[in-house]
């Protein structure tokens, strides 16, 4: 075996090398892949408050009995919670069935779904059982919510696919933390009626950044309309979330003017300029001016939050905006997805009960859609391309023709009437802003004048909802078809809505209207 090995020691050497190579590749593997279990957070009553303890624990696979769990503070053996959370990364893409054999109940949620759950009492070993489909070495998040109620405890965590038999999900797979699920959208917010081209014309008008012209949320970093209006401002912000870490790269595009910050963390405070529009581009022409258009390469990390905001002014004419990335590995620009948004929700300071009504959103309409979404499904529906949203639409529009020849409702109203009125407001309200056709205002006014000018719309004292439903049909009517009311018609509304519906509702509550007192 020496003389072999002497005589053919460069071969060897390279074998070695190669073995070496492999196992040091296998070592990083398994150390990438290792984890420690997942954060056990143990509550002292079984509606998961009073947190007493928190740990991590290498799996869940306990029977506690009649016996307080060991290494924890909780104070009873019964009417205890606990809440194990974490993320989980499979072996193999393919589907994973999860077995929570629990006394007594549990709940257990991959990926941010719930995949099984039971809400009674349950002794003995039968299991509660769910599946989803993972992707090999992809982490998920995990979390598993158990009760304990009375006399013996136990609960167990056990998982099976075609290539692993029925086991304990081991602490290998097993991650303590977990990442905030991307909510899919960002807050957008816009202000009408500023003029200029110029982002500090937005950033300096009085009513921002308190009081918007609108409000609502965007599904991809992209505007939902183009050329919807003139003499606007937006703001979009929330948080990006990289679906893998590495060297991102953002472009940005707009008309007239738009501005990108993004921050090295989820706080304002590290926010930068990193890519801005100083005069129109073309929509989603990422190269017009690639020195401020396009921002330098980013390192960022996988499932970490990172500020975002992008700022937009429209003078006149042709107006749109959109945010684009080249992630790791590509070669061009796409617009960023939902899958990677995150909304910023309730961030920001309550105002004062005095001002309170200043964060009411300024510009009608305002219930569920504004002027941009409008113009976004007019878009659609005028499209000569087939689309959900088009049949939609043509639907709703024959709706509101067969409403035009039928009698508005009488008095005394019970809730079916009261539910036509409502429905009515609806279809003809979307009808007109589809349209522009009046004669679907002119049909719902003779309705709203009728109905306001009935006695109440509470007939009894146990159908209050006679009153709901219709304070919510003339709230539609007045905020969808405000732009062609003339301003005796909204007084006229506006009264029906106050002394109607909402003074009706405040009478009732004051007076402790039976349903509040129901369960």
């Amino acid at each position: 075996m020496i003389d072999y090995i002497l005589a053919n020691g460069r071969a060897v050497s390279r074998a070695i090398v190669s073995i070496l190579s492999i196992l040091a590749l296998l070592i990083i593997k398994a150390s990438a892949q290792s984890g420690t279990g997942l954060t056990g957070q143990y509550y002292d009553t079984s509606n998961f408050t009073s947190l007493m303890t928190t740990r991590t624990d290498a799996g869940v696979n306990f029977n506690w009995g009649t016996t307080i769990p060991s290494g924890t503070t909780i104070t009873n053996a019964d009417s205890f919670s606990v809440i194990w959370t974490g993320q989980i990364e499979p072996e193999f893409t393919e589907n994973y069935t999860f077995f929570v054999t629990a006394d007594d109940s549990a709940t257990l949620w991959i990926n941010d779904q719930i995949i099984c759950h039971r809400s009674y009492f349950q002794t003995g070993n039968t299991p509660i059982i769910g599946q989803i489909r993972l992707q090999a070495g992809k982490r998920v998040n995990l979390r598993l919510e158990y009760i304990e109620r009375t006399s013996t405890a136990s609960v167990r965590l056990e998982w099976q696919s075609s290539s692993r038999a029925r086991e304990l999900v081991p602490a290998v797979r097993l991650y303590p933390a977990r990442i905030a699920k991307a909510g899919g959208s960002l807050l957008k917010e816009h202000w009408g009626s500023i003029t200029g081209s110029l982002i500090s014309s937005l950033t300096t008008h009085s009513n921002y950044p308190n009081r918007p012209g609108g409000r609502e949320f965007v599904t991809s970093f992209e505007c939902l309309a183009r050329d919807w209006a003139d003499n606007y401002g937006t703001r979009v912000t929330g948080f990006i979330v990289p679906p893998v870490s590495g060297s991102y790269t953002f472009a940005l595009s707009g008309d007239d003017t738009a501005e990108l910050w993004l921050s090295t963390d989820a706080t304002t405070a590290n926010g930068s300029l990193i890519a801005s529009v100083a005069s129109a581009s073309a929509f989603r022409q990422w190269d017009f001016s690639p020195a401020t258009q396009q921002s330098a390469p980013r390192t960022l990390v996988q499932g970490q939050r990172y500020y975002v905001e992008l700022l937009h002014k429209e003078g006149t004419g042709t107006d749109h905006w959109s945010v684009g990335w080249k992630k790791p590995g590509e070669s061009a620009f796409s617009v960023i997805p939902g899958s990677a948004l995150v909304q910023a929700g309730l961030t920001r300071t309550q105002p004062a009960q005095a001002a309170v009504f200043d964060t009411i959103a300024r510009d009608h309409p305002r219930l569920y859609a504004t002027g941009e979404s409008f113009s976004r499904l007019r878009g659609l529906w005028q499209s000569s391309t087939p689309s959900t949203a088009k049949t939609w639409a043509t639907t709703i529009i024959a709706q509101a023709d067969a409403i035009i020849p039928t009698n508005s409702v009488t008095y005394p109203m019970n809730v079916d009437s009261a539910r036509v009125v409502m429905n009515n407001m609806y279809k003809l309200g979307l009808a007109w802003q589809l349209t522009g056709d009046s004669k679907y205002p002119e049909r719902a006014w003779i309705e709203l004048n009728a109905v306001g000018a009935f006695a109440d719309w509470f007939p009894n004292s146990r159908e209050f909802l006679v009153t709901s439903e219709c304070t919510h049909g003339f709230a539609i009517a007045y905020d969808w078809m405000y732009a062609y009311w003339t301003q005796p018609r909204r007084d006229t509304i506006r009264t029906g809505l106050i002394n109607k519906g909402l003074n009706a509702g405040l009478s009732a509550y004051k007076n402790n209207f039976w349903a509040l007192r129901s369960n």
